[in-house]
C-alpha cells in the first residue's frame, strides 16, 4: 500500500505504508531500498513498480521540469533491497512482476521458502538470501543462467538442489553455516569462490576441486571432513586459497595438483605429520597454517620446497625442536611456535617475535658448524679490536648484561618474574642494572664490549624493565637500529627524539601506559610494524596527525592497537589504498568501536583486519568470524547505492 499525501509522521506509524515520493524515486532510478524498516511482509505496491503509479490528486504537468510526477520517464526496477526486516514470505505472483531485477537482497529476514516463480527473474545476477530460515532452495534456481552471485549462508539448508552446474555464469557461491552433509557431484563451471564452511560435510566429492578449473578460493572449515576428495590425476591452475581448519583430517591433503596455491589453512585438525611430499610443487605458497594439530617435528627442506613461504604457524603442536635452517629463510616473516613443549628455546625469545627467533636459530647454526669467534672490544679511547678485559671501566658494573650477539640482537629484557633466570646466562632483573638511562656513550660501550669493529645493534629488546621514562641511551644505536621492543613497561609518553631512529622498521610499545604519541613518529619513513596494544590512554581514537600522514603512511605494513579503548576508527579515506598503499594488517580488536564504516571494505590492500571484541552490532559476529575477505565483502555490500 502507499499514500500519496501522507506525512512522514503518518508513514512512521506503519512501516508498510510507503510514501509515494519513495516509489517515484525508485521508478526514476530503478532502485528501491526498504531495508531495516520493520517490515513483516512486502507492501503489495512494491510488486507494481514496473507499472506507472496513479497520479497525485493535483493535475500532472507534462511541461514541468524536475517535478516528481514525471512517472512516464521511469526506469525498470533492477535492484530491490528488503534486508534486515522480519519478512516471512515472498509471494510468487508479485515477484514475477519484477522480472527486470538484476539484484535481489532479502538477507536478515525470516523466510522459510522461496517461490518457484523466482525462475522468471531471467536477468538476475545477484541473489542475497543469507540469515533466513530456509531449509531448501527451489530447483528453479538452476534456470537463472545469468546469476553471478548466490549467497545463502546462515540458513537451515540440508542439501543443495541438483542442476547447479547449469548456472554457467555463477562465480560466487556461499552456503556457509547451514546443515549440509554433502555437496552435489557437479558445480557451476565458472565458480571462483566456494564457501561451505560451518556445515556437516564428511568428505568432498572425488575430483570435485580439480573439476572446478576457475576456482580460486575454497573455505570448507568447521566441518567434519576426513577426506577432501583430491584425485590422483589432473592439475588445477587457479586455486590460490584453501581453508580446511577445524575438521578431522589426520594428514596434510595431497595439494600438489594446485600449484598456484598461496594460502593453506589446516589448523585445528588431527594431523600428526608435517609431510612436504603433499606440498611438493607449491612454489608460490606464502601462508601455511598447521596450528593446533599433533605434529611432533618440523621436516628439513622447507626453504627449498616452499621458497615463497612468508608465514608459518605451527603453534600448539608437539614440537620439541626447530631446524636451524629456518633462521636463514629470508622470505619467512612470521613464524608462530608458541604452545609447544620446547626445552631449548627461551620463552622470552618466542614472545619477542619472528626476527628474534630466527636470529637465535642462526646463532645456533653457526655454533654447531664453526668455532666461536675471538672476543674483541673497543678501548676507552675508541680504538677497535682491543681484547676485552675485566677492568674496562665502561663495562665493569654491567657484567650480567649480555653484549650484542652475532645476529646484531641486544636483549636486555627482564624475565616477567623478577629473579628468574634466562637460558644461557643470568637475566638482568632490575632497572638499576641497566646503564644510566640518559647516557648513550655507556650504553654503546656495554652493548659492544667483546665485539669486533663491525658490530652493530639492529634489534634491541627491553621488555619487562619497569621503565617509566624512555631510555635516551637507545640513541646510541640510532644509525643501525631496525627493531625496538619496549613492551610491558610503564611508559606514559615517547620523546620527540624517537623520530631520529631513521632506520627503524619495527616498534613495539604494547602494554605500557601511553596516553599520546609524538608527531615525530610520522617521520619514520622505514617503519613497517607498529604495535600499540594495551595502552588504554590512547583512546578514544588514534591520532591522525601522527599515524596517518606521510611518510609513515607510505611504509606502514602492520598496525596493531588492541585494547586501547578506541571508540572509532579513522575515516576509511585515511586507510585507503591511495593513502596507505603498504598496509596489510590492521588489528583493532577488543576496543569499544561502535560502528564500522562500509567504505572500509574498499581498503582492499588490507589482507588481515581484526575487529573482534568491539561493541558494534553490524556486521554480526558470525560474519566477522568468517575472516577478512568475508568481512570486507560484507562492508562493500553495505555501501549506499
Amino acid at each position: 500500500m502507499f499514500f500519496a499525501g501522507q506525512s512522514r509522521k503518518q508513514e512512521s506509524r506503519d512501516p508498510h505504508c510507503i510514501h509515494q515520493k519513495v516509489l517515484l524515486d525508485a521508478q526514476k532510478s530503478g532502485v528501491i531500498s526498504l531495508n531495516s524498516r520493520g517490515l513483516s511482509y512486502v507492501p503489495p505496491v512494491v510488486w507494481t513498480l514496473n507499472r506507472p503509479l496513479p497520479p497525485k490528486e493535483n493535475a500532472v504537468s507534462f511541461e514541468s521540469a524536475g517535478d516528481d510526477t514525471r512517472w512516464w520517464e521511469m526506469e525498470p526496477i533492477q535492484r530491490l533491497n528488503l534486508s534486515a526486516n522480519t519478512i516471512k514470505e515472498l509471494p510468487g505472483p508479485g515477484l514475477a512482476q519484477l522480472d527486470t531485477l538484476v539484484s535481489l537482497d532479502v538477507r536478515d529476514n525470516e523466510l522459510t521458502t522461496l517461490p518457484e516463480e523466482i525462475a522468471l527473474l531471467t536477468q538476475l545476477k545477484q541473489l542475497f538470501l543469507s540469515s533466513n530460515k530456509l531449509t531448501c532452495l527451489p530447483g528453479a534456481l538452476s534456470q537463472l543462467h545469468g546469476l553471478v552471485l548466490l549467497d545463502a549462508a546462515h540458513n537451515l539448508l540440508t542439501e543443495l538442489p541438483s542442476g547447479l552446474e547449469a548456472l554457467v555464469d555463477l562465480e560466487k557461491l556461499d552456503v556457509s553455516d547451514n546443515r549440509l552433509a554433502q555437496l552435489p557431484l557437479l558445480l557451476p563451471p565458472k565458480l571462483i569462490s566456494l564457501k561451505v564452511n560451518q556445515n556437516r560435510l564428511v568428505r568432498l566429492p572425488e575430483g570435485l576441486l580439480q573439476s572446478c578449473q576457475s576456482l580460486r578460493e575454497l573455505d570448507a572449515s568447521e566441518n567434519v571432513l576426513e577426506n577432501v576428495g583430491i584425485s590422483g590425476g589432473g592439475n588445477q591452475s587457479s586455486l590460490t586459497t584453501i581453508c580446511l581448519c577445524k575438521n578431522r583430517l589426520t594428514a596434510i591433503p595431497a595439494l600438489s595438483p594446485f600449484h598456484k596455491l598461496k594460502e593453506v589453512a589446516l589448523g585445528d585438525n588431527k594431523i600428526d605429520e608435517f609431510s612436504l611430499v603433499n606440498l611438493a610443487g607449491l612454489g608460490e605458497l606464502a601462508i601455511l597454517d598447521l596450528s593446533r594439530n599433533r605434529i611432533p617435528a618440523i621436516p628439513l627442506g622447507i626453504p627449498e620446497s616452499l621458497p615463497a613461504l612468508s608465514r608459518l604457524d605451527l603453534s600448539n603442536n608437539d614440537l620439541k625442536s626447530i631446524p636451524t635452517e629456518l633462521g636463514f629463510m629470508e622470505s619467512l616473516n612470521v613464524l608462530s611456535l608458541c604452545g609447544n613443549p620446547f626445552r631449548s628455546v627461551p620463552q622470552n625469545v618466542l614472545s619477542s617475535g619472528t626476527q628474534a627467533l630466527k636470529a637465535l636459530l642462526r646463532d645456533r647454526h653457526q655454533a654447531d658448524t664453526a668455532p666461536p669467534p675471538p672476543a674483541f672490544s673497543r678501548s676507552p679511547t675508541g680504538s677497535p679490536d682491543v681484547p676485552a678485559t675485566a677492568d674496562d671501566p665502561s663495562t665493569l658494573n654491567y657484567a650480567d648484561l649480555p653484549a650484542v650477539n652475532t645476529s646484531s640482537i641486544l636483549d636486555w629484557s627482564c624475565s616477567r618474574n623478577l629473579g628468574a633466570k634466562r637460558i644461557g646466562h643470568v637475566a638482568a632483573n632490575l632497572r638499576e642494572e641497566l646503564p644510566p638511562l640518559d647516557d648513550p656513550v655507556v650504553w654503546r660501550a656495554v652493548a659492544l664490549r667483546g665485539c669486533g669493529s663491525n658490530a652493530v645493534v639492529k634489534t634491541l629488546n627491553l621488555l619487562w624493565r619497569q621503565l617509566d621514562t624512555f631510555p635516551m641511551g637507545i640513541m646510541a644505536f640510532r644509525e643501525s637500529l631496525t627493531s625496538l621492543n619496549l613492551s610491558h613497561n610503564r611508559l606514559t609518553h615517547l620523546p620527540d627524539e624517537i623520530g631520529r631512529l631513521s632506520r627503524l622498521e619495527e616498534l613495539n610499545v604494547s602494554n605500557n601506559c601511553l596516553n599520546s604519541l609524538p608527531q615525530t613518529l610520522t617521520a619514520l619513513a622505514a617503519l613497517q610494524t607498529l604495535v600499540l596494544d594495551f595502552n588504554a590512554g590512547l583512546g578514544p581514537q588514534l591520532p591522525a596527525e601522527t599515524l596517518f600522514r606521510a611518510p609513515l603512511t607510505q611504509s606502514l605494513v602492520n598496525l596493531s592497537a588492541r585494547s586501547c579503548r578506541l571508540t572509532q576508527l579513522p575515516p576509511a579515506s585515511m586507510l585507503s589504498p591511495e593513502s596507505m598503499p603498504a598496509l596489510r594488517s590492521l588489528d583493532v580488536s577488543e576496543n569499544d568501536i561502535s560502528t564500522l564504516e562500509p567504505r572500509l571494505g574498499l581498503c582492499t590492500q588490507i589482507q588481515n583486519l581484526q575487529v573482534m571484541g568491539n561493541t558494534f552490532r553490524v556486521p554480526r559476529p558470525a560474519v566477522v568470524a568468517k575472516g577478512t575477505a568475508a568481512l570486507m565483502e560484507y562492508l562493500r555490500s553495505r555501501i549506499a547505492e
